[in-house]
């Protein structure tokens, strides 16, 4: 792979404990959940989660990045091999976020949940799976668009549970609210918080 071999080796980590990953592309305004299933000289191989509805105007954009981690991969080709999609890299196609905290991520099937008090009534408690997570600030699923998660959002009661247990408690607010389509081809928003504290 033409790529440094410090981005070889956040690839292969990514390839070896199956991370969950989004890749995005200009033509839509949705990003796909998807995982590396096989590293090639001059790419990667990504589990196809484009639905058969938007994969040939996703397939259109002009360019496309893969999210892996503190990494954004950009790339202005990909293709398919019947099944799965083909992302070429390249020297340059690697991009550091300038983020101040590494982000971790999570799958599905890990025990991470965030509790938020609604504000608008102060009682109702919502659980969601946490999507990633760093210092500062971490992201979840929720399954349709709401007023409670709009960008600028105040959240004054917000619980980060890890395996049942209060990880870290405080306040936030919304930071982005996006589109997501998870590895099942399951419509979901994945909503971005600033801690506050």
């Amino acid at each position: 792979m033409n790529l440094d071999d410090k981005y070889v080796a956040i690839l292969s980590a990514a390839l070896t404990e199956k991370r969950p990953l989004f890749l995005a592309g200009t033509a839509v305004s949705v990003s796909f959940e998807t995982r590396i299933i096989g590293l090639l000289p001059h790419g990667v191989i990504l589990l196809n989660s484009v639905p058969y509805d938007l994969i040939h105007r996703f397939r259109t954009s002009e360019s496309f990045s893969l999210q892996v981690g503190m990494t954004r991969f950009q790339s202005l080709s990909l293709r398919t091999d019947g099944a799965n999609l083909i992302l070429g890299l390249n020297a340059d196609s690697a991009i550091e976020e300038t983020r101040q905290y590494e982000r971790f991520s999570f799958s599905s099937t890990e025990d991470v949940t965030v509790e938020i008090i609604n504000p608008f009534d102060q009682e109702t408690l919502i659980t969601r799976p946490v999507m990633d997570m760093s210092k500062n600030g971490m992201s979840f699923r929720t399954y349709q668009t709401s007023e409670l998660f709009k960008r600028g959002r105040y959240l004054p009661q917000i619980s980060v549970k890890t395996n049942g247990e209060i990880y870290r408690s405080g306040k936030g607010s919304v930071v982005y609210s996006r589109e997501v389509i998870d590895i099942r081809g399951q419509r979901r928003i994945q909503v971005g918080i600033k801690f506050e504290d």
